[in-house]
């Protein structure tokens, strides 16, 4: 008797990105530096996965392979701008949770998109601006964080950003057409019309 792996795989293929991305990201080029999907992996979980364990596993994946690469690179092994990134993929997952309840198409799950990673962004280069002594506490050192970056940068903010919007774009196009258009994209979106319906009160 054959058995639908469709979900799996769908669960597999965001597990497996997040960690390459994160992994694979310090070698990309300088030019293409932030190419990563983060926020898309976790809407996504959001959006098809059914339950909350999707939330668990793909945050400890961004976990441990940051781990990994503050061992390899000399880096600390906590910072407070670790969890910063942690709380903004949470709320991409969340996000992604509220389109699964409106059944949501790809252009609106893309929208879902564009807005986790503008989030992300936001959060996580505030805090870079309240911590670290690389900015001054002013609105100059808000522009900086935000646009510029510190004096001695080699690239703009606004470059990281670009890049991260290109490659959640690039992602979630991707995916939604994989999830979507394969072979089991009625069992993937009957689990996720059941874990709606689960969450709904009984009347």
């Amino acid at each position: 008797m054959s058995t639908d792996r469709t979900p799996v795989l769908a669960f597999a293929v965001l597990l497996g990105s997040l960690a390459l991305f994160r992994l694979a990201g310090a070698s990309f080029p300088l030019e293409w530096v932030n190419f990563s999907p983060f926020a898309a992996c976790l809407l996504l979980g959001g959006r098809f996965l059914p339950g909350r364990a999707s939330l668990t596993w793909l945050l400890a994946v961004f976990f441990v392979t940051g781990l990994a690469l503050n061992l390899a690179y000399g880096g600390p092994l906590f910072a407070w701008s670790g969890l910063v990134a942690l709380l903004a993929l949470a709320l991409a997952w969340l996000i992604g949770r509220a389109l699964q309840k409106r059944q949501a198409g790809f252009l609106l799950t893309l929208g879902g998109s564009l807005g986790a990673a503008l989030l992300f962004y936001l959060l996580t280069n505030a805090f870079s601006w309240l911590g670290s002594d690389l900015y001054p506490k002013n609105l100059t050192g808000l522009q900086e964080a935000f646009w510029t970056g510190p004096p001695e940068a080699v690239l703009p903010t606004w470059w990281f950003f670009r890049n991260s919007l290109i490659g959640n774009v690039l992602f979630t196009t991707v995916y939604w057409w994989g999830v979507v258009h394969s072979p089991g994209k009625a069992r993937v979106a009957k689990l996720a019309r059941e874990a709606t319906a689960s969450r709904q009160p009984s009347p």
